[in-house]
């Protein structure tokens, strides 16, 4: 039998303003001309069996909370406004230099080169008077 085909086009002073198309095998492509917007008073889910990629010159997220239920990978420069806070896994990692502005407060230990330069650190070659400690051991 003859494969099921659809395309409508809309057509404005003879120039093609949106176009949906559906071929054969059920792919649909929708293509216009000016602004798209959906709304619902209802949920909005995307469900796809392969990736979803978003091209646009940029993209707003306009909400109070934001949840992303798997890794994140950020390929460009992480900007943050309003803080920053995190718990649990297995920690943070950073590699590269770190510049901080500002006072930095933490509990556990503080370590440089793998001594302990926080509170319970301890020097070697201590004398009374003027002079200076050894390094932290």
């Amino acid at each position: 039998g003859a494969s099921t085909h659809l395309k409508v086009v809309v057509k404005a002073g003879g120039a093609e303003k949106a176009s949906l198309h559906i071929d054969p095998s059920g792919n649909l492509t929708l293509e216009h001309v000016g602004n798209l917007v959906v709304n619902t008073d209802g949920t909005a889910i995307v469900t796809a069996g392969g990736a979803v990629e978003v091209n646009a010159p940029s993209v707003t997220l306009d909400t109070p909370q934001t949840t992303c239920t798997g890794a994140l990978t950020v390929e460009g420069l992480l900007t943050y406004q309003a803080g920053l806070t995190g718990s649990g896994g297995s920690g943070a990692s950073m590699t590269g230099a770190l510049s901080v502005t500002g006072n930095i407060t933490s509990t556990g230990t503080v370590q440089n080169n793998g001594k302990a330069i926080g509170s319970t650190h301890t020097h070697s070659g201590v004398q009374a008077g003027g002079g200076t400690s050894g390094a932290p051991t």
